[in-house]
């Protein structure tokens, strides 16, 4: 092999791996998305109730203030 092949192999070598880094800081982001998710969806019902019974303790004061 000639030093201009061993150049271009070096280079195609260089190239493949910088796609694997930028596939694998890919594949960390969306991990890191996925988990966000599973976190919001576990508070989410939570959350929905507090406001329900924070909205019915309200409309129960407004009833007992005015009656």
């Amino acid at each position: 092999m000639n030093i201009i092949e061993q150049e271009t192999k070096r280079a195609e070598l260089r190239k493949i791996d910088a796609e694997i880094a930028k596939i694998i800081a890919d594949a960390h982001k969306i991990n890191a998305e996925s988990v966000k998710i599973a976190q919001e969806s576990r508070w989410y019902p939570m959350m929905a109730a507090t406001g329900l019974v924070t909205a019915i303790a309200a409309v129960l004061a407004l009833i007992f203030k005015f009656a």
